[in-house]
């Protein structure tokens, strides 16, 4: 039945052969480029983790680093002016 579906002539066969190859090309090339993209967004995503890792550790040796009676103004003015990303509040507790 498979020969059924496969042309008699040459210039027919010769053209089932290209098609399938230039498809064949195609889906390789489409899967080492999504590999690649892929491969790209994680080290992208790790790199800006490490980042906003290091800018929150340093946010908070900083207020570590204030005398206990001056944090509250510290981030009071945070607050008020905008200087920092991170959200900061004041707690009773650990």
């Amino acid at each position: 039945r498979l020969t059924r579906w496969v042309p008699q002539s040459l210039l027919g066969r010769l053209s089932l052969v290209m098609l399938a190859g230039v498809m064949l090309v195609q889906f390789a090339g489409n899967a080492i480029w999504a590999a690649q993209m892929r491969s790209e967004a994680r080290t992208e995503v790790r790199t800006a983790a490490e980042h906003l890792g290091h800018s929150a550790a340093s946010s908070l040796r900083y207020f570590l680093s204030l005398p206990v009676n001056y944090r509250g103004l510290v981030i009071q003015q945070f607050r008020e002016m905008g200087g920092t990303r991170f959200f900061a509040n004041l707690t009773d507790g650990p």
